[in-house]
């Protein structure tokens, strides 16, 4: 037996067993390095290095302003798989997630955990004409998790796939769209965005690549 340590934000709390027994391939945690990323759309966000995760505080009364951290794509076909915690009230609105981005537009899809006071939280992709002009939702439905949220980004290089996953391992797709669908991106990130008298705290715990 020896002890190990779980990645992500629990360095600090040692299992005893044998390696990765306790946890196998889930919550295997990427930590994310902040100068991989710039800003667009900052405002008065900022991101705060936490050792092993990123945390991203949008403040209150900005509505409809993705602040967003983002880097060039990979070259297709590319998977990035993020997990964060991003708390949440029932009220109008609270959103942060991923983002596809097309530098030369300025256009964006995402996708994000929302919340809002009708349905509560929930998992919605959306395209934005900039980070602060909304044009719509493409799919939106309420969503349970277990306190960590998984998102997945995928280029095939045919395909657009979003996808969603309860341990990081094991995934759900919940869109599908043609890679050139409404953007062409060539960038890649996460956001948050407020709509509220409240502060939006996203805390990106991974961030990892594949191709």
């Amino acid at each position: 037996m020896s002890s190990i340590v779980i990645p992500g934000n629990f360095n600090n709390i040692p299992q005893i067993g044998p390696a990765n027994s306790a946890w196998g391939p889930q919550f295997n945690f990427t930590p994310p390095i902040d100068g991989d990323f710039t800003w667009t759309n900052q405002g008065s966000a900022t991101i705060t290095n936490q050792g092993n995760s990123l945390l991203l505080t949008q403040p209150a009364g900005t509505p409809n302003s993705l602040a967003i951290r983002k880097k060039a794509t990979l070259t297709p076909p590319y998977t990035v798989d993020v997990a964060f915690i991003y708390p949440t009230l029932a009220v109008n609105f609270f959103n942060a997630g991923m983002i596809w981005r097309e530098s030369g537009s300025g256009k964006i899809v995402s996708i994000g955990v929302g919340n809002d006071a009708t349905i509560g939280t929930n998992i919605v992709q959306a395209n934005w004409n900039s980070p602060t002009s909304f044009n719509a939702a493409v799919a939106q439905n309420s969503f349970t998790t277990n306190g960590i949220f998984f998102l997945r980004a995928e280029d095939d290089g045919a395909n657009r796939i979003f996808s969603f996953s309860g341990d990081g391992e094991n995934w759900i797709v919940y869109v599908t769209v043609a890679r050139t669908s409404f953007i062409t991106p060539d960038q890649i990130g996460f956001f948050a965005d407020v709509h509220s008298t409240y502060t939006s705290l996203f805390n990106l715990l991974s961030w990892k690549e594949s191709s």
